[in-house]
């Protein structure tokens, strides 16, 4: 899973169907990883349905790595 949060960070403008384009997987599977990722505080959804991006947050881990 944190390889699909560092290719989400880098694509965060990029819609479900081109994802998972990129990515080699199906809308479906996107659509996995992405509650997935939301679920574990990873990732979230800034703004309209249409017009928004997607964020990705540190994680706990993440921060103390760097202290």
């Amino acid at each position: 899973m944190n390889n699909m949060s560092y290719f989400w960070s880098s694509t965060e403008k990029e819609t479900r169907v081109q994802l998972a384009a990129l990515a080699g997987l199906t809308a479906d599977g996107v659509k996995y990883h992405l509650n997935k990722l939301r679920a574990a505080g990873r990732l979230r959804h800034v703004g309209p349905t249409k017009g928004g991006h997607w964020e990705v947050l540190e994680s706990e881990k993440a921060r103390g790595a760097g202290a």
